[in-house]
């Protein structure tokens, strides 16, 4: 299938993901989507940026589109734009790199992006538009709700429950049944028992609460 990445940032998530797909082999990126207008022209490992997210129904039909993947760290951002590829009849692609592990029953949705190294294990499910990074394993029975963010080297136990558009910062662990609420943000290095309420940010170790988001 021919797709294209949303974002363009090049020393950010464009080339994360485009080396995911690359490296998969099941699809053929043909370029860039970025709303921003000093990006025009740039091109990133020889593939260019092809114009802002207005232009994809043109862009469509000249280059016989089938799907997209978004790149951008903003989860609700991210979130909302994998659905307004879908709504222009896009597919939104998952993507898993090659030397990732996924358990046989793990369930994913639409446009997630599962880096190397990260390891996710049986009864787990994860929602739309997930971005696991490199290293990042996900124990047994979790829920990673759609547009979460677990950035490298985080590490959840059993039964673990993250909300719609959290974001988990570098290394943090989440100790068995812990709850993250919709929108909250971990800091990097935390550790995690109990109940983040939704729309915190919360860090340290133990990890506590910081302030409202």
């Amino acid at each position: 299938m021919k797709l294209v990445i949303v974002g363009a940032r090049p020393d950010g998530q464009a080339k994360v993901v485009l080396e995911i797909v690359q490296a998969e082999g099941k699809h053929e990126v043909v370029g860039f989507i970025d709303d921003d207008p000093a990006k025009a022209g740039l091109r990133i490992r020889d593939i260019p940026v092809l114009g802002g997210v207005a232009d994809l129904p043109r862009l469509i039909d000249v280059h016989a589109l089938g799907g997209g993947i978004v790149a951008l760290g903003d989860c609700p951002a991210r979130r909302r734009l994998g659905q307004a590829l879908k709504g222009l009849g896009l597919a939104l692609v998952t993507t898993i790199h090659p030397r990732a592990h996924l358990d046989s029953d793990v369930v994913l949705g639409e446009g997630v992006v599962i880096s190397p190294g990260a390891c996710i294990t049986t009864g787990s499910r994860i929602g739309d538009s997930v971005n696991i990074l490199t290293g990042a394993t996900v124990d047994h029975d979790n829920v990673i709700e759609a547009g979460v963010v677990l950035s490298p080297g985080v590490h959840t136990s059993g039964r673990v429950q993250i909300g719609q558009d959290a974001f988990v910062g570098t290394g943090a662990i989440f100790l068995p049944d812990a709850r993250v609420g919709a929108g909250s943000w971990i800091g990097a290095g935390a550790v995690v028992k109990g109940l983040v309420p939704a729309r915190e940010v919360w860090a340290g170790v133990p990890a506590r609460r910081l302030r409202a988001r």
